[in-house]
């Protein structure tokens, strides 16, 4: 009779009596695997370990695992978990004034510089214990480790539990990384799915209080991935999960809007922004208003109808290969603009200023996060010398600004208001700069109203500039 309980991750840690699984090609594993798509029929373990092996998969990678483990457990089984403490690392790290001991807690908290062996994220208690409710587990009981007890650790079991939505979840994750239908390789835009379809899904399966707006939530998660929308559903009837939504109704629009590519259709309506612009202050709500419409009116169209609804109401599908398989989410969105700007941030530094500028208007009309874009378009206005058209991007970048950029963009704008000879304007504008001697410095040569002026900003601002890290001095 084969073991019945799976150690995952094992390392060169073989456990007699476990099968132990591996991602590498060590001797000892029985087989090579990841944790997050183990190959595995459902509920055949009676306990899982996953001993040190979370804090190596980050955040989504986790909770995929998770996923994964409630899927091949029996009801009951029981679920073990030992993984760094963090606040117990942090604070033996800063309390102890070995350097040899700091410099094996460092490997602790960081893990080691080689394939396989970093730490991507330690784990508070408290995370932890909300990403194994959300994955079906309870009983959770935190104790000491029983692997490096000198360390600072925690070791958690839990018992698989857990309503049915736990199990659609779980096979909706089996097949994104199985697939690949949903490409979540980049961090921020797992996230991004997770806060969005995951959501919904739990919510609208019964695990969390239900959104005030059942059909709007499931809308949204068609709109976000059809493809998926499609799984999810089906997985919903399959599992007879109590669902607050029409499966049946909504998987007919979710088929629909996958056979009229939703995605390249969206991808279509962003180019139309970024040539024609909004009045919206928010170009993502736009984008984002204009699909959830649309696939409304596919909900309310006659059966067999859904497709035509979704082709009146969005402009022809565009091939965009930066879109690919990624979800239709606000992040995904922000990338692409982000692109635009750091394209256009690069042509400025070779001195290709009109292609440059064309990309920065692109962008700022998007007004998805159109700060930096504004911010750009007035330094390059001014390099060119139109001083009025720069004074003009720079208010409407002050408009968008962050507090922690504002002194930086405030002292430009002053700048630019002196060499247009606007020394009323810019003698206003220093006025709110925050006291000391940049402040009086410019106060200084407003009221002077002559030269020598301080130099007009030419460099290109860089993301982040002024919030992230300070600008590199002209």
């Amino acid at each position: 009779m084969s073991p019945r309980r799976l150690n995952v991750g094992c390392g060169s840690t073989y456990r007699p009596g476990y099968v132990n699984i591996d991602i590498t090609a060590s001797h000892v594993a029985d087989l090579h695997a990841t944790a997050t798509a183990l190959p595995f029929t459902d509920g055949v373990f009676q306990r899982v370990d996953m001993i040190h092996v979370i804090e190596h998969l980050g955040y989504a990678g986790s909770l995929h695992a998770l996923a994964e483990a409630w899927r091949v457990l029996e009801p009951n089984g029981m679920l073990v978990i030992e993984t760094p403490e963090p606040e117990g690392s942090f604070k033996r790290f800063l309390d102890d004034e070995s350097r040899t001991s700091r410099a094996q807690l460092l490997s602790w908290i960081f893990g080691l510089d080689a394939p396989g062996y970093a730490h991507r994220l330690l784990y508070p208690a408290d995370l932890l214990r909300r990403m194994l409710d959300d994955a079906g587990f309870e009983a959770l009981h935190f104790e000491k480790p029983m692997t490096h007890l000198y360390a600072p650790g925690q070791r958690v079991t839990a018992r698989k539990a857990g309503l049915p939505v736990h199990g659609v979840l779980a096979g909706l994750r089996r097949w994104i990384r199985t697939s690949g239908g949903v490409d979540l390789s980049h961090q921020l835009h797992a996230l991004d799915f997770e806060r969005v379809f995951i959501a919904n899904a739990l919510a609208l399966g019964g695990a969390s209080p239900a959104p005030g707006d059942p059909i709007g939530a499931a809308l949204a998660n068609i709109m976000t991935s059809p493809a998926a929308a499609v799984v999810w559903l089906e997985l919903m009837a399959t599992e007879r999960v109590r669902a607050r939504v029409d499966c049946e109704r909504l998987t007919a629009v979710a088929r629909a809007a996958e056979q009229v590519d939703l995605a390249a259709r969206m991808a279509a309506l962003l180019e139309g922004l970024v040539d024609d612009g909004t009045p919206e202050n928010d170009g993502w709500s736009w984008l984002r208003g204009r699909g959830m419409s649309a696939l409304v009116e596919a909900l309310s169209a006659a059966p067999g109808k859904e497709m035509t609804a979704l082709a009146t109401a969005l402009p022809e599908p565009v091939e965009a290969a930066w879109l690919g398989r990624r979800p239709v989410i606000r992040s995904v969105f922000e990338a692409r603009v982000a692109w635009m700007h750091d394209r256009a941030v690069g042509l400025l530094c070779k001195g290709r200023y009109k292609e440059a500028t064309k990309l920065l208007e692109q962008a700022a009309r998007s007004r998805i996060h159109p700060f930096y874009p504004l911010w750009n378009l007035a330094v390059a206005h001014a390099a060119a010398g139109r001083l009025d058209q720069s004074i003009g991007m720079y208010l409407a970048a002050i408009e968008e600004s962050p507090p922690e950029t504002m002194p930086a963009l405030t002292r430009e704008t002053v700048i630019a208001c002196m060499h247009a000879g606007k020394w009323v304007e810019a003698a206003d504008f220093a006025s709110r700069l925050p006291r000391g001697p940049t402040r009086r410095k410019l106060m200084d040569a407003a009221r002077r109203r002559g030269p020598p002026l301080p130099p007009l900003r030419t460099r290109p601002v860089i993301s982040g500039e002024s919030y992230h890290h300070e600008p590199d001095p002209e």
